[in-house]
């Protein structure tokens, strides 16, 4: 079985980017904050955290962090969106 930081890693390589929404719905991975700190500190993988602002689900605006790879380690989205 993968561990949470592993299918965390393979979201990102196959969709791009995750967000903590998406960590739960599609992962059910709650502390996805730290997880990504694990990533980061004990893989040495470089992350890009990059703010955004949505809609909440009463419409009033709210603002989160989406999580993608940077450099080597974001190839396979890349190849993966090319065919």
């Amino acid at each position: 079985m993968n561990t949470q930081k592993e299918q965390i890693l393979d979201y990102m390589r196959r969709n791009g980017s995750i967000t903590s929404l998406e960590a739960v719905a599609c992962l059910g991975i709650i502390d996805m904050r730290k997880r990504i700190s694990e990533i980061i500190a004990e893989d040495g993988i470089k992350i890009t955290k990059t703010p955004e602002t949505g809609k909440n689900r009463y419409g009033k605006s709210c603002r989160y962090i989406r999580y993608s790879l940077q450099g080597k380690d974001s190839g396979q989205a890349a190849r993966d969106n090319t065919q």
